[in-house]
């Protein structure tokens, strides 16, 4: 790839825009956000008009779920006004938008509230792309698809190598460092890459310390000890070889970082090199995947679950799927049963 090449093309393509842009993000985490405000301010200095929508899954009140981790930067960096939900990104507007799409490698996603009918122009992700993405790059359209650490590099390399401003301390290039150390387990996944150690070597000239420390050292909360408990029962663990699988039981959206660390303590085990932690939140089963055999396509694994349901890094994944009316029983111990049953046949290989 000439990368000084697709630097020019996508300048280009930023230049000639003339619609207003509509970032979409298919979840909010921290990698998600920062990507999407660090792309936010590319356009902006560049001078076009953005708007950054977000999708999200309701609880059984139908109010928004949403993890802390997420909240606790929203409220830090006061970034209510920055993110609208894609309910608002209505069909007469996707019309006269000019669509991009950060950490997420298509728009055919089980997290979309609605369909998104028109075809990204611009796509950066750092997971796989899906062979059933179905959308191609042309003369109009620049994608940027690696597996990386973090989506969050890949877009402070953008603004780095388009020539963007940051102040000092910017809380864009703050955010972005957010991004890639959450997503990278403080720098420890495999999945950790030369860029996303150069970047966060750059954005260090930037970033306020403060901020990052008040994300960063958020006690953990009551919710993990109750997760560690039931996935640390023998009747909760099923070993086959070198994979590890266990249930964290009935879970709820402010158990997603307890949810990460409890598969993380699972990879660490002796002899482990593959590891699933699958929770039941309503009616979506929620799987947390982390892989160290090289034998194993982590990628591929996950896909039996359904492409749009999630993907993977080649060391990190999961999938957020929904299992329809049959996962409103009221029974839970056998419907409990009955998925770990259809889970072995499905991660066993």
């Amino acid at each position: 790839m000439d990368w000084a090449k697709r630097l020019e093309k996508l300048l280009k393509l930023i230049q000639l825009i003339t619609l207003r842009v509509s970032i979409v993000i298919t979840h909010r985490d921290p990698d998600s956000i920062s990507a999407a405000k660090g792309m936010k301010k590319l356009f902006e200095f560049f001078g076009k008009s953005v708007d950054i929508y977000y999708c999200y899954r309701k609880d059984d009140q139908g109010n928004e779920e949403i993890f802390p981790q997420t909240q606790a930067i929203i409220n830090e960096f006061r970034l209510d006004d920055d993110f609208m939900p894609i309910e608002l990104f209505t069909d007469e507007k996707q019309k006269d938008a000019f669509i991009v799409v950060v950490d997420a490698p298509t728009l055919n996603n089980s997290r979309l509230n609605i369909p998104v009918k028109s075809k990204p122009r611009i796509t950066v992700d750092h997971h796989y792309q899906p062979a059933e993405c179905g959308e191609k790059e042309d003369d109009e359209s620049w994608y940027w698809f690696e597996p990386l650490g973090a989506a969050a590099s890949m877009v402070a390399k953008l603004l780095f190598d388009l020539k963007v401003p940051f102040s000092k301390p910017d809380a864009v290039a703050t955010l972005l460092m957010i991004g890639i150390k959450n997503d990278t387990a403080e720098t420890n996944s495999l999945d950790m890459s030369t860029l996303d150690y150069q970047m966060l070597a750059e954005l260090s000239k930037y970033h306020e310390q403060k901020q990052i420390y008040e994300i960063a050292t958020q006690a953990v909360s009551e919710g993990f000890w109750e997760l560690a408990a039931i996935a640390g029962k023998k009747e909760n663990q099923r070993k086959h070889g070198t994979v590890f699988i266990a249930s964290v039981g009935d879970i709820t959206p402010d158990n997603e970082p307890d949810h990460l660390r409890i598969v993380r303590m699972m990879q660490a085990t002796e002899g482990v090199k593959t590891s699933h932690a699958w929770g039941l939140s309503g009616r979506y089963l929620i799987i947390k995947s982390r892989n160290d055999n090289k034998e194993v396509d982590l990628n591929k694994v996950l896909a039996v679950f359904g492409e749009v349901n999630g993907g993977s890094k080649a060391n990190a994944g999961g999938i957020v799927m929904d299992l329809g009316p049959i996962g409103e029983t009221k029974n839970r111990a056998a419907f409990h049963e009955a998925v770990w049953r259809w889970l072995e046949e499905k991660l066993i290989h």
